[in-house]
């Protein structure tokens, strides 16, 4: 992360952040870093984390099937 706008943008964008209503997410993979803002979420991300937290067993199969699940990546660069 050595363009300095990029870290301008992420600077801006964490000024803002609104933890009621906003998520920011920075995903790093050796050196390629993706940055991913939500805003005006339609469920807090608290109440967000509440509702996984009371259904995790849901998502805690105990033998997953991946076989069928499809990665997409897609990559902005400016």
């Amino acid at each position: 992360m050595t363009h300095h706008h990029i870290n301008g943008h992420i600077l801006q964008a964490v000024d803002g952040y609104n933890p009621e209503t906003d998520v920011i997410l920075l995903l790093q993979s050796g050196d390629r870093a993706s940055f991913l803002y939500l805003r005006n979420l339609p469920i807090s991300p608290p109440k967000g984390y509440e509702v996984v937290c009371k259904g995790w067993d849901e998502f805690n199969s105990p033998q997953p099937d991946f076989s069928k699940t499809q990665l997409f990546h897609l990559d902005l660069i400016s």
